[in-house]
C-alpha cells in the first residue's frame, strides 16, 4: 500500500465492529427491560397469594372481608398499585383467589 492510500479494509473491519457493539448493546439492553417486566409480574403473582391468602380467612365468600388499607380500600390494587399495569391484576376476585390458592381448576 502506498503512502496516502485509503485502508480500505481497516475502514471496512471498523464499521462491522461498531454496528457489532451497537447489536450487543441493544440486545442487552431489550433483555434488561424485559427481565425487569417479568420480575415484577412475578412479584405481583406473590402479593396476589397473600393477599388472597388473607381474604381465605374468610373463606373467600364475604367480600367485605377483603384485606383493607388504612383508607378502608378493599381492592388487590388498593394493597399494591405497583401491579396496576397487569390486566389479570384489576380485577383480583374469590374465583381467581381460589384459583390461586389451589381450592379450583
Amino acid at each position: 500500500m502506498k503512502k496516502g492510500d485509503i485502508p480500505v479494509p481497516y475502514i471496512v473491519a471498523i464499521i462491522i465492529a461498531i454496528i457489532v457493539i451497537v447489536a450487543i448493546v441493544y440486545w442487552f439492553v431489550y433483555l434488561r427491560g424485559q427481565g425487569d417486566v417479568t420480575v415484577r409480574e412475578q412479584l405481583c403473582k406473590g402479593d396476589e397469594l397473600y393477599y388472597c391468602t388473607q381474604w381465605a380467612t374468610c373463606g373467600l365468600t364475604d367480600s367485605t372481608c377483603r384485606p383493607k388499607t388504612l383508607d378502608g380500600k378493599q381492592g388487590f390494587l388498593d394493597h399494591y398499585p405497583a401491579c396496576k399495569d397487569f390486566t389479570w391484576a384489576a380485577t383480583v376476585t374469590d374465583e381467581d383467589c381460589k384459583t390461586v390458592l389451589g381450592q379450583k381448576t
